[in-house]
């Protein structure tokens, strides 16, 4: 994982940033930290950001912080039912387990509050806490891959913010702003089998994964400009 600062330009919502953390707190976002993936150096600039008042400037501080590795696979969010946690876990095991040998041991840190008791009893979370709302952009820059598995239709802000990382995204046809193939992918909701496959899809294949990077901020660039 790389020394990722925190860098949001003079573009990103300048006048709805209360109201885009606001609604960072209802939704649910899961983020990947691929070891040895390389994206482009986005994030490079570490400053403390007007954002996030006093969090740490960088991810290397972040993540010493709340006791993480650099190479650790981290999951962040607000935990609902309706937002596809059980669909999420399921594909983690599957992940996980289809994995083993080909990258560095997969492990899931959930960062927020809601329904996750049944995760920790499986033994797929490590850690489970609260995370502060200043803290999300920290969570969405360490990340390497932001997977949306909504279950209703939503029109995420978090796709939004992981554009501005240049981060490829996987979700279902339930959320508006991705898209397939180019920007990450849909999968069908609740289909755990598929949205496994997708995750592996772009952790081995680092050149697509780079593509989409390169695409998504691109989009930041102009669309939501």
């Amino acid at each position: 994982m790389k020394n990722a600062g925190i860098d949001f330009g003079d573009r990103f919502l300048k006048e709805d940033e209360e109201s885009l953390l606001e609604e960072l707190a209802t939704e649910y976002a899961a983020l990947f930290c691929v070891p040895g993936q390389s994206f482009p150096p986005y994030e490079s600039v570490a400053r403390e950001d007007r954002l996030l008042g006093d969090v740490a400037s960088s991810v290397r501080d972040f993540y010493a912080r709340c006791g993480l590795k650099p190479k650790d696979d981290l999951f962040f969010g607000y935990v609902k039912k309706d937002k596809g946690i059980e669909t999420l876990l399921q594909a983690f095991s599957k992940v996980r387990e289809k994995a083993a040998g080909i990258i560095e041991e997969v492990k899931l840190i959930v960062a927020g509050e809601g329904e996750m008791d049944h995760g920790q009893d499986e033994g797929l979370i490590r850690d489970l806490r609260y995370a502060p709302l200043d803290e999300a952009a920290l969570y969405v820059s360490a990340a390497d891959l932001v997977v949306l598995p909504y279950q209703k239709r939503s029109n995420s802000p978090v796709v939004q913010l992981a554009y501005t990382f240049g981060r490829p995204v996987i979700t279902t046809a339930a959320n508006n702003g991705v898209v397939d193939g180019k920007t990450g992918f849909i999968v069908e909701r609740g289909d755990s089998d598929e949205l496994a496959g997708k995750i592996i899809e772009i952790i081995l294949c680092s050149s697509r994964a780079f593509r989409m990077s390169r695409y998504a901020r691109r989009l930041s660039q102009t669309k939501y400009s």
